[in-house]
Order: structure tokens, then sequence, then C-alpha cells
């Protein structure tokens, strides 16, 4: 496995553990509006990431090592 496909797995699973917790804050109308913009940014940063990382598996340089991807970080608070 790559360095990008570990990465790409350790964002998704950062965005993943926060989902439950976002839903539940939008839910309760706890979520600020400046919070679901940070939130919507790290689903369109990980999904330009997912899409890099699938044009890179359809390259003929598949095999060449590229420069490493750069983690998701979702913050600790959801509100």
């Amino acid at each position: 496995m790559t360095p990008e496909t570990i990465a790409l797995i350790d964002s998704l699973n950062a965005v993943s553990s926060r989902a439950k917790g976002i839903g539940e804050a939008l839910r309760t109308g706890q979520m600020k509006a400046e919070r679901q913009r940070q939130y919507a940014k790290m689903l369109s940063d990980l999904a330009s990431l997912l899409l890099d990382h699938a044009d890179l598996q359809d390259s003929p340089f598949h095999d060449t090592p590229s420069p490493p991807v750069p983690q998701v970080s979702p913050s600790d608070d959801a509100a």
C-alpha cells in the first residue's frame, strides 16, 4: 500500500468518525454556520483527494511514487 493510500484511508476514517456528531449537531441546531462551512470544506478536500487517488491508479505511472497526500483533520468540536 502506498503512503498516499494510507493517508487517504486515515483521512476517510477521521471524517467518518465525526459524521455522527456532525449530524446530531445539525439536527439539534447546535452547529454554527461557520463550522458547517469548515466541515463542508473538509469533505470537499477529501473528495478531491479521493478523485486524485483514483486518477493516479488509472495513470500509466501508477507505480511511480508521488508526493505525500495531505491529511484532512477534523476539528475536535462539532459546534
